[in-house]
């Protein structure tokens, strides 16, 4: 994950070659599932993955993917401007019917949020 990480910040950031000895890692094209912590509750990585695990996919009609997981961390000294950890999960439907279903809420919640 770290690899990934300095791929993207010197390929797309700062617009420099990959440094010798450092190998291009892609993932599949996935849905992602992103957790969300306040590192001021000293929240772990483990604390987010058990959360995905034993909440949001046994209510959610989903299934972990097996896709290397993201964990993005705030910038040391950046102080409360990058206050937030994420961890990015690949997830994949049951069914096609818990696809579709789903689906259809991103959508109803894409039009609330264009309607305010």
């Amino acid at each position: 994950m770290f690899t990934v990480f300095l791929s993207t910040l010197y390929q797309f950031y700062l617009n420099q070659a990959m440094p010798p000895g450092m190998e291009e890692f892609r993932i599949s094209e996935a849905t992602w599932c992103m957790v969300t912590a306040d590192p001021c509750c000293h929240v772990t990585s483990d604390n987010m993955f058990r959360y995905l695990h034993l909440e949001v996919l046994p209510s959610s009609g989903l299934f972990y993917a097996e896709l290397p997981d993201i964990e993005v961390y705030p910038i040391e000294g950046g102080g409360m401007e990058t206050p937030i950890q994420e961890a990015w999960f690949a997830v994949r439907p049951s069914d096609e019917k818990t696809a579709k279903s789903i689906m259809n809420g991103l959508r109803s919640f894409d039009t609330l949020i264009q309607r305010k």
